[in-house]
């Protein structure tokens, strides 16, 4: 089966495992969790540079063709023509250069939300999960020196927004795809919650997908990750079965400290309408 191939990118905490879940329910889409193959796509194409025959210009094409295949072998076992891989470093200035080769007409949908309610979802889940979250077991394997100096909180923030981390690593490709406005389709995470039906709509539509009628009832995750092995957080990635906006005040679980250094983090990186919402 010859399969399309499209993206899912952004920020996290922003709805996405939920947006995969519902796209799921469309006969001919699969769209994936957090997946690898952008990853086996940096590092394959990195290491052919070093190879002798690609260095002496010989068989060059072959290379290129063997990273372009590596999406067919990673969904090879996927019986829908319509793939969605989800990654949210895909559309940083090099990894924009992989999705190209992955599908030169690739359409990537953007998930938005205010950086101060993806903060505050992570300090809820992490005091909810005191040590085994993930961002306290980084922040002390790495010897994170604010937690020496700061409240908890506030170095687990500054963990989370640390220079090349995921989220500042989604932060880049976020400011990336404002120079390919034919290709992407930003989804702001309020929408999805509370304008589920026409959000879903106009996804269908920017992916050219046939007329489906989504299910928000009974909604499932059909790849459930084991969040508590991997992240320490039973419940970082479930479903609800239905929608249901997480009422978080960023006032109520952040401190002035952090709302005052990052509030203003997403200034720039959005088209202008867009920015305006924030």
């Amino acid at each position: 089966m010859v399969k399309t191939f499209h993206l899912m990118t952004g920020l996290p905490r922003t709805g996405s495992t939920l947006l995969s879940a519902l796209l799921n329910q469309h006969p001919s889409v699969y769209a994936s969790p957090q997946s690898d193959l952008l990853q086996l796509m940096y590092v394959l194409d990195k290491e052919i540079t070093n190879l002798e025959c690609y260095r002496s210009g010989v068989l060059v094409a072959g290379s290129h063709n063997t990273v372009s295949s590596l999406g067919s072998s990673y969904y090879a076992h996927i019986d829908k023509p319509t793939i969605v891989d989800k990654h949210f470093s895909w559309l940083t200035p090099y990894n924009y250069n992989l999705a190209k080769i992955l599908n030169p007409n690739f359409r990537a949908i953007v998930l938005v939300r205010p950086i101060l309610e993806i903060l505050s979802s992570y300090i809820v889940l992490a005091r909810q999960n005191p040590n085994s979250n993930f961002i306290d077991l980084q922040i002390n394997q790495k010897d994170f020196y604010n937690r020496n100096y700061k409240d908890m909180d506030d170095a687990r923030c500054d963990y989370l927004m640390r220079p090349w981390g995921q989220i500042d690593t989604a932060l880049l490709s976020l400011a990336n795809a404002k120079h390919y406005a034919d290709n992407v389709h930003y989804v702001f995470y309020e929408d999805l919650i509370n304008n589920k039906e026409l959000t879903l709509y106009k996804i269908s539509e920017f992916l050219s997908l046939s007329k489906f009628d989504y299910s928000f009832d009974k909604i499932k995750n059909t790849d459930p990750q084991n969040d508590a092995l991997v992240f320490g957080i039973p419940n970082l990635h479930t479903v609800r079965k239905k929608i249901k906006k997480e009422s978080i005040n960023p006032k109520e679980v952040l401190s002035e400290y952090v709302i005052n250094k990052y509030k203003d983090t997403l200034s720039g990186l959005l088209p202008t309408k867009l920015e305006e919402r924030l």
